[in-house]
């Protein structure tokens, strides 16, 4: 199974991974060198499927959450301890 990322980009973003366990991680959310907040949430999986489009198996992988997931699986602090707090509190 591909794992997420220590450190990757989306939606203008970089995030840097700072704590994760087997069910859940907690990145830190970077905009040009300026931080901005951290992210926690529960890792989900993606299941292996056939891409037509990219005419080739895709293996099964852990997923960065998508912004449907906030409020639900993931949520958005700007403070570390907060953060922390609710990483904790993930079951």
């Amino acid at each position: 199974m591909k794992k997420l990322l220590e450190e990757l980009s989306k939606n203008g973003y970089k995030y840097i991974l700072v704590q994760r366990d087997q069910n859940k991680a907690l990145y830190r959310q970077v905009y040009k060198n300026v931080l901005v907040g951290y992210e926690v949430f529960r890792i989900r999986i993606q299941r292996a499927r056939f891409s037509h489009i990219l005419g080739r198996h895709i293996p099964e992988s852990e997923r960065f959450p998508c912004n449907e997931d906030f409020g639900r699986s993931a949520w958005a602090y700007m403070d570390l301890d907060n953060a922390v707090i609710r990483y904790y509190n993930i079951i």
